[in-house]
């Protein structure tokens, strides 16, 4: 009886396993829009929306080659003046990113959308990310798999790399252009 049970939870875990990446893949095309507002309570720091300063509402497209967002100042080495992007003020702890590579490829998988876990505003969030290598089945389908709890569920091995990304997360304006 011991052994049926054994087999069973084994079996169980099998089918959990495959099920984790036979799930039908998500058109990155037709996901929703994630809600962003860089410049809400939540989020902002320096760069606090006031009824005065006009900065973008929540979605609203925003123009990061324009002042606030564009800083001038003095290169540390030349002292001659440089230009910045001014993003707000964030912990210098990266959040992670999660890339997805095949086993035995070097390569991320084609077409598979980094994924993420946290928009701005919510606990943990920082334009810098550090980049995570997920390995996944040599037969896993690009986008089966878009949510970082689902991702981490599936119990993928994850191996934290040296790299880090500057990837400040932005209301979509594929729909919407800067003015």
């Amino acid at each position: 009886m011991k052994t049926r049970v054994a087999l069973l939870v084994a079996l169980a875990a099998l089918v959990a396993s495959a099920g984790a990446h036979a799930a039908t893949p998500a058109d990155p095309d037709k996901a929703p829009v994630a809600a962003v507002d860089r410049f809400s309570d939540k989020a902002a720091h320096l760069q606090l929306r006031t009824p005065d300063n006009h900065l973008p509402g929540p979605n609203q497209p925003v123009d990061f080659d324009s002042g606030p967002f564009i800083t001038q100042g003095l290169a540390p080495k030349t002292g001659k003046p440089v230009r910045y992007y001014n993003f707000d003020v964030q912990t210098t702890m990266p959040a992670p990113v999660y890339v997805l590579y095949r086993e035995g490829e070097d390569k991320p998988v084609e077409s598979q959308l980094d994924i993420i876990d946290t928009l701005p505003g919510e606990s943990g969030y920082n334009d810098f990310r550090q980049v995570w290598k997920v390995t996944v089945p040599k037969d896993y389908v690009a986008n089966t798999v878009v949510d970082a709890g689902a991702l981490k569920d599936a119990g993928y091995k994850m191996e934290q790399t040296q790299s880090l990304r500057n990837m400040p997360v932005v209301p979509d304006n594929r729909r919407r252009r800067c003015g």
